[in-house]
C-alpha cells in the first residue's frame, strides 16, 4: 500500500467490511458511514454489526492512505487489540501516531515492512531503530521518545504474529530476542526477554538540571523582565483581538494550572459571586478539577485550582459577551443540540474556537459513543501551542534575544516561583514550612521533592549572564565574548 500521504482518521466501529459485503448483507446487520474529504469528495466506510468484539469501540484511530482511501488493515488490527484490552485513549492515539511514522519511514526508504530478511541489518525494525538512534545523536529526538517509538513497532509485529501465526513473516523472525539479567527492587537477579532492536535509555542527571524545575517536564520560570515583556504582548492590540488566547495565557499566569485543565474549564466553574470581606482587595475562588468534576486534570487526579476572584469577574464579562455567545451557539450546533438546557449551557467549554470547537477535548466527551466521528486525533491544545510559536515567541525573541526559549508549561513554574516570592515576604525564613505547604496545595504536588524545586529555584549563572547581555545591548556596551562568558561562569560556580 502506498502510504506517502497516510493520515489518521477515527471511527466508532465494530468490524470494517467491503462494499460488496455491505450490499450482500441484511440492512440490520451493517451500517454505512459517509464522510467528505478535504477536496469535497464524499466517501463511505462500511461496518458489520456482527462482531466478536463484545462492546462498541469509540473513536478508534484508523490508518488511511489519502490517495486510495485504503485502510492499513494490520496496523488497524493492532489498534483494535489495544482498545479491546482497554488501553487508555491517549495511549492508543500515541500508538497510532507511532505506526504512521514507522510506515512513512518504510515508504520513504522503499522498505516492505512485511519482508524480514535473514540479515538483521536489513530487517525493517533494525533499520528503523538505527534511524531513531541517528535522530538521538543529532539532538532531534529524546532517547525516551525513541524508546517509546521502537517499542510501539515491536508490539505491532508481535500483534501480527499473534493474530496471523508465527510464520506470518516467513522463516526469519522480524526481530531478535535475547535474554538479559536484571536485579529487581528486592535484590534478586532475574531473567527477561528483550529485543536487540530496543533503544537503551540511561537515566542520568543532565548537566543543566539546575536550570529547571522538574514538574511534569523541565520547567523554567520566566524572570521578572521576561514576564513584563509577556504581559506587554498579551495586552497589545494584536493579542487583545484574540481575546481567547489572551485569557488562556493570563489564566495560566494567575493560577499555575496546566493547559489541559484551563482548556476544559466550563461556564459553571466561574458562575460564582463573592462579597469580598472588609479589608480584602481580592480573594481566591477554588475550582475543582479531576475525575469527579467537569474540568480535567493530569491523570484525572482531583485537584483544586485557586483563581483570583477579580479574574473570575473578567472571565464572566467575556462569557456574557456576544463573541462567546456566538461560539457557544456553534458548539451546540456541532453537537446537534438546538435548545440546550440550563445544565448543558453551564457545562459548555469556557474557551471555544471560532468554529465552536473546544481547544482540548474533555476525557468525558471522548468516552461518549459517537458512530459519526471521523476525527483522527483528540484535540490536545495544539492551537494554543501554535499561537505561542507564531505570534508570541517571535516578539519575545525580538526583545529578549534570538536564544530565548519559552513553553506554555513554563507558566506553571512562573506562577509557583512568583507565589514563593510573595510568601517569603510573609514568612521571612526562606525554607519556612508554611511556604512548602502553600505551594504544594496550590500546585497539587504529590511529591514534596517537586515543591522543593520551587522553593529552592534561583536564577543560575547562564540566566544572569543572558540578562547581562540584554542589559549591555540596551545601553550600547559591547556584549561579552565567549571566553568572558566562560570566565564569568567559572567565577559563579566557584562562589
Amino acid at each position: 500500500m502506498a502510504i506517502s500521504k497516510t493520515t489518521l482518521k477515527s471511527f466508532s466501529l465494530k468490524r470494517r467490511i467491503s462494499k460488496e459485503e455491505f450490499l450482500a448483507a441484511s440492512p440490520q446487520d451493517v451500517e454505512k458511514i459517509t464522510y467528505e474529504t478535504a477536496d469535497g469528495l464524499k466517501l463511505s466506510v462500511f461496518f458489520s454489526n456482527k462482531s466478536p468484539i463484545n462492546r462498541k469501540l469509540n473513536r478508534v484511530p484508523v490508518i488511511y492512505d489519502d490517495d486510495t482511501m485504503e485502510v492499513e488493515r494490520y496496523s488497524t488490527l493492532a489498534l483494535l487489540n489495544a482498545r479491546k484490552n482497554r488501553t487508555k485513549d491517549g495511549t492508543v492515539s500515541s500508538i497510532a501516531q507511532g505506526l504512521v511514522e514507522f510506515l512513512k519511514f518504510c515508504e520513504e526508504n522503499q522498505i516492505d515492512w512485511r519482508v524480514t530478511p535473514r540479515n538483521k541489518l536489513k530487517k525493517p525494525i533494525y533499520r528503523y531503530s538505527r534511524y531513531l538512534q541517528t535522530l538521538i545523536y543529532d539532538g532531534v529526538l529524546a532517547p525516551s521518545t525513541a524508546k517509546r517509538k521502537i517499542s510501539t513497532v515491536i508490539r505491532f509485529y508481535k500483534d501480527c504474529q499473534n493474530d496471523y501465526g508465527s510464520d506470518f513473516f516467513g522463516v526469519h523472525p522480524p526481530y531478535t530476542d535475547k535474554m538479559v539479567t536484571f536485579t529487581d527492587p528486592k535484590g534478586k537477579t532475574r531473567l527477561a526477554v528483550t529485543q536487540e532492536e530496543q533503544i537503551k535509555v540511561t537515566k542520568e542527571t543532565p548537566a543543566d538540571s539546575q536550570l529547571y524545575i522538574e514538574d511534569g517536564g523541565k520547567l523554567k520560570s520566566l524572570m521578572l523582565e521576561e514576564q513584563e515583556v509577556l504581559h506587554e504582548i498579551l495586552d497589545s492590540n494584536k493579542v487583545r483581538r484574540n481575546i481567547e488566547m489572551r485569557y488562556i495565557f493570563k489564566t495560566a499566569l494567575k493560577t499555575g494550572a496546566r493547559l489541559q485543565t484551563i482548556l476544559t474549564l466550563s461556564v459553571k466553574d466561574i458562575d460564582v459571586h463573592i462579597d469580598l470581606p472588609s479589608g480584602y482587595s481580592d480573594i481566591n475562588h477554588i475550582v475543582r478539577a479531576g475525575r469527579s468534576h467537569i474540568a480535567d486534570s493530569k491523570r484525572s487526579k482531583d485537584i483544586n485550582i485557586f483563581i483570583p476572584y477579580s479574574w473570575i469577574e473578567a472571565l464572566k464579562v467575556y462569557v456574557n459577551g456576544p463573541r462567546y455567545q456566538k461560539r457557544r451557539e456553534k458548539y451546540f450546533k456541532n453537537l446537534g443540540i438546538t435548545n440546550p438546557t440550563e445544565e448543558q449551557l453551564s457545562k459548555a467549554y469556557l474557551f471555544l474556537t471560532n468554529r465552536g470547537t473546544p481547544y482540548y477535548d474533555r476525557k468525558s466527551d471522548l468516552k461518549v459513543y459517537n458512530p459519526n466521528n471521523t476525527r483522527g486525533q483528540p484535540r490536545i491544545g495544539g492551537g494554543v501551542h501554535d499561537y505561542l510559536a507564531e505570534h508570541i515567541l517571535p516578539v519575545m525573541r525580538e526583545k529578549l534575544g534570538e536564544g530565548f526559549r519559552f513553553h506554555f508549561h513554563d507558566l506553571r513554574a512562573t506562577y509557583g516561583v512568583n507565589l514563593r516570592d510573595q510568601l517569603r515576604e510573609i514568612y521571612p525564613e526562606a525554607d519556612s514550612e508554611e511556604i512548602y505547604k502553600q505551594i504544594q496545595a496550590r500546585l497539587s504536588h504529590n511529591d514534596r521533592k517537586t515543591t522543593e524545586d520551587y522553593v529552592k529555584y534561583e536564577p543560575t549563572g547562564i540566566e544572569l549572564i543572558n540578562l547581562e547581555h540584554k542589559y549591555r545591548e540596551d545601553i550600547g556596551i559591547t556584549v561579552l565574548t565567549e571566553s568572558q562568558v566562560n570566565e564569568s561562569l567559572t567565577l559563579i560556580q566557584e562562589g
